[in-house]
């Protein structure tokens, strides 16, 4: 006579955790250059009226050059395949898309609020000590614009569970749908001369490239 026994539950799959040291370097050498590349677009000039902000990239020399230094996309690149590696050790522990999400971006943010404060003390601190309004402003403005990857990157990570359901079920075509995505939306923005459709592309080429890494 035989025994009918329950069936043992299924045991999470143990992948094992492996540090790749030359990921590390790539993220942090990324973003040093970058806050180095940003630190060198910023200039002061001494007026009679006071200090004037001026944007290097608003040269004619620095754009181009700047096509030779560009480190963002490595970021992305290495952040992407960290990315699907701690998404598939986390759902093989039972957790959940949310939780992951959640997870990565209060790592992303809460450094981001901290410095965020700082920022703005400072700010606020010169507006104490009579410096003029509009240079507040102008210096509020140029301290925001490397912080644009910030909004980028934390869209990426949200979207890394959902990106990589994808990928594990149709790479070649995730990477493809995506590049299509890019390229349309360039040639929307070239038709119709409305630079706005752009900002949609920099949220899509970003996502692009996270999704190499996840290759």
């Amino acid at each position: 006579m035989s025994v009918l026994t329950a069936p043992r539950p299924a045991e999470p799959i143990a992948r094992p955790v492996v540090r790749d040291r030359s990921i590390d370097v790539i993220r942090s050498a990324s973003l040093v250059l970058v806050v180095l590349l940003h630190a060198m677009m910023v200039g002061v000039t001494l007026t009679g009226d006071g200090p004037v902000f001026e944007n290097a990239l608003e040269t004619e020399w620095f754009a181009p050059v700047s096509w030779f230094v560009q480190m963002m996309p490595l970021f992305f690149l290495a952040g992407g395949f960290t990315a699907i590696g701690s998404w598939r050790r986390a759902r093989d522990r039972g957790v959940g898309s949310a939780a992951f999400v959640a997870g990565r971006l209060q790592r992303l943010l809460v450094p981001a609020a901290a410095m965020f404060a700082v920022i703005g003390g400072g700010l606020f601190a010169l507006t104490l000590v009579g410096v003029p309004a509009d240079i507040v402003a102008t210096a509020g403005f140029r301290i925001s614009q490397p912080l644009w990857f910030l909004g980028v990157f934390t869209l990426a990570q949200a979207l890394v569970p959902l990106l990589a359901s994808w990928h594990d079920r149709a790479p070649r075509s995730a990477l493809g749908s995506l590049l299509a995505a890019v390229l349309f939306i360039d040639a929307a923005r070239f038709a119709t001369g409305n630079d706005a459709v752009g900002y949609l592309g920099l949220a899509a080429v970003w996502i692009l490239i996270q999704q190499l890494g996840f290759w």
